[in-house]
């Protein structure tokens, strides 16, 4: 993601993981969030793709500036434990703030 900014005050930003892993048969399916203060947070996605899987941001959900860290989690019948995908980081700035270039 070089040379994209985000900060605090956006919203409607897509958010899209790739599980690498047909999502077919997933019973549920959410982003899960770590907010940069080490708080977290579960946002329900919809399935794209067959593999991916997709949230747009909405009103509020950057409401912290600093590193966020995303990862897919989806369920699957008669499957135990969920799959989680790999976590990916974004880091929100906030609006106004020195060093943002973009």
């Amino acid at each position: 993601m070089a040379n994209i900014a985000y900060v605090t005050t956006d919203f409607g930003t897509v958010i899209t993981l790739d599980t690498k892993i047909s999502l077919a048969s997933a019973t549920s399916q959410s982003i899960e969030i770590q907010y940069p203060d080490g708080t977290t947070a579960s946002w329900s996605a919809s399935v794209v793709d067959t593999t991916k899987v997709r949230y747009t941001t909405q009103s509020g959900d950057w409401n912290q500036s600093g590193n966020y860290v995303f990862q897919a989690k989806i369920a699957f019948s008669g499957v135990p434990a969920a799959y989680h995908g790999v976590a990916r980081n974004v880091l929100i700035k906030a609006l106004f703030a020195t060093g943002l270039s973009v």
